[in-house]
């Protein structure tokens, strides 16, 4: 139990974590938009970009939020 205490706080084991996570999230939420594109071509492509901005940016924009986390906590970390 000691390794993993110390992995979660030296070695930011959680922020990295959260990191990959979001990060294959915002993978599969790009796959999906790929085939629901390809799926329904026969409809108009602004209909299209709508439904799949709506479904990519609030993952986009977690994944941002938890990338300036991570980097700011990594430059915080590196100061000291």
């Amino acid at each position: 139990m000691v390794w993993l205490g110390d992995q979660f706080e030296r070695y930011n084991l959680f922020r990295r974590l959260l990191l990959v996570s979001v990060m294959c999230m915002a993978w599969r939420v790009t796959e999906f938009s790929f085939q629901y594109a390809h799926h329904v071509e026969d409809k108009a492509g602004t209909d299209i970009a709508v439904v799949i901005a709506a479904l990519t940016a609030p993952v986009m924009a977690l994944l941002g939020y938890t990338f300036k986390l991570y980097s700011k906590d990594r430059r915080a970390d590196n100061s000291n």
